[in-house]
């Protein structure tokens, strides 16, 4: 995805003889994911673990970096987009093992990568507020690994389309240079969902387990908090 948004950010800014307005972005994205089902799987974890000391919380809020190359046409209140994000949440347990007696920390990392297309659409009665949709392309995924080592270990992945509902607020700062906040909230495609099989043998200390809902049809609500570079404000 990285290759894909500087290859991207080379084809656009090939655009700016044609009138149109290149701009950059550069923040952070505040994101809560909706997955009951990857919760439960925590709650399995402790309640099979009765030797915890600390019990695995549910996942908190996903934060990341997210960064953006758009296209604004000055006579046109409509602009285009591209963003990749990148954003996570640990979560852990400590108990000492009775198999071992070994005092351990497992450590479990969701994160969700999103490379995203957008159309914006400005608001002509309050230029500062924009709306708009995009189509994103995810990436769920899950490590995991012990506090005996640094190198997470790959759990589940799942590749997704999802669809994003966003306001965009933005304050000039100067002619190039203005501060946005986008809250939004992003749903898939309809028959799509990610896959939590290996979290599950994880958590029942099992090689294969039959039975429970192994997937899940994500949503998420967040806020991006960007800066952005370019166009023109005035």
């Amino acid at each position: 995805m990285k290759k894909s948004i500087i290859l991207i950010a080379v084809i656009m800014t090939c655009y700016m003889p044609l009138k149109s307005q290149v701009f950059y972005r550069l923040g952070y994205n505040f994101g809560k994911v909706i997955t009951p089902e990857f919760n439960e799987t925590i709650d399995l974890y402790n309640s099979n673990r009765p030797y915890l000391d600390k019990k695995m919380n549910h996942l908190g809020i996903l934060h990341g970096l997210v960064i953006g190359i758009g296209l604004k046409f000055p006579e046109s209140p409509i602009c285009m987009e591209f963003t990749w994000s990148n954003s996570h949440n640990v979560v852990s347990a400590t108990g000492t093992d009775p198999n071992t007696n070994a005092l351990r920390t497992r450590y479990v990392k969701y994160r969700h990568n999103c490379l995203s297309y957008a159309l914006q659409f400005q608001i002509k009665s309050l230029p500062v507020l924009w709306w708009g949709f995009s189509i994103d392309v995810s990436r769920y995924s899950q490590y995991t690994r012990l506090d005996t080592t640094n190198h997470y270990s790959w759990m589940d992945k799942s590749i997704m389309v999802e669809d994003r509902l966003f306001v965009v607020y933005e304050l000039p700062v100067s002619k190039k240079i203005a501060l946005q906040v986008q809250p939004y909230f992003q749903f898939a495609w309809p028959l799509l969902h990610a896959e939590y099989s290996q979290f599950v043998d994880l958590a029942l200390d099992v090689p294969y387990w039959e039975g429970y809902s192994l997937y899940s049809i994500p949503k998420n609500f967040g806020l991006l908090l960007t800066v952005k570079l370019g166009g023109d404000n005035e």
